[in-house]
């Protein structure tokens, strides 16, 4: 069972219905038979569809998951890229590329604070 672009759709499967299968964010969900290895985020929520897709059991065909085509569905914390979507899905006014990197553009700092690399004087 061949995945080219690491989707968690076989090649064979992909083809049948009629998704590209060299494109990691054109399959069908419900599709997904094996492992999603890629690193893409195709919803832009911050979080690959890895691990959204395969969940924190690392099961794809379980349903731990959230919805790798839905950005206002992910868990909180989870987060691993930089958020690329303008939506807001809370309705508060900030976009939620801007909540979930935070000021320094990395989710995964804690609140989205600046990193400060330590300087040592000698």
């Amino acid at each position: 069972m061949v995945d080219c672009d690491g989707d968690g759709v076989t090649d064979a499967d992909e083809i049948a219905a009629g998704t590209d299968p060299n494109d990691a964010c054109s399959y069908n969900v419900a599709d997904v038979t094996v492992v999603v290895t890629s690193t893409v985020d195709c919803d832009g929520d911050g979080v690959t569809d890895a691990d959204e897709v395969n969940g924190p059991d690392g099961d794809p065909t379980t349903p731990d998951g959230t919805d790798p085509t839905d950005a206002c569905d992910y868990l909180d914390g989870a987060a691993t890229v930089p958020a690329t979507s303008m939506g807001d899905c809370d309705g508060d006014g900030v976009t939620d590329a801007d909540e979930i990197n935070g000021p320094d553009g990395d989710p995964t700092t804690p609140d989205g604070q600046i990193v400060m690399t330590p300087v040592i004087m000698m």
